[in-house]
């Protein structure tokens, strides 16, 4: 009988992580929005915000496609993770 994914261990815990660290970008970004909001009291500026924030990932993909193209996957999603952890642990 064939194992599913979610019945490798390593799979469910990246699986479950990678969930909750979804969820950590959306409440990230209702912050940032809200804060933008509460700064400006202009809902153009935040509109600008979320704008700015959609493009970048339409403008990042075809860049994205080609860099897992050209490199391992494996190697590509432990980069990309890195450098979304590097961010938060630079803030004062």
């Amino acid at each position: 009988m064939k194992s599913t994914l979610l019945q490798q261990k390593q799979f469910r815990n990246f699986f479950i992580s990678d969930i909750i660290s979804g969820f950590g970008v959306g409440l990230t970004t209702v912050g940032a929005n809200w804060y933008v909001l509460e700064q400006t009291n202009s809902d153009s500026i935040v509109g600008t915000f979320l704008a700015i924030n959609v493009l970048a990932g339409f403008l990042i993909s075809p860049i994205a496609g080609c860099v897992t193209d050209k490199f391992t996957r494996r190697n590509v999603i432990i980069g990309t993770f890195l450098i979304r952890a590097v961010p938060p642990g630079s803030i004062d």
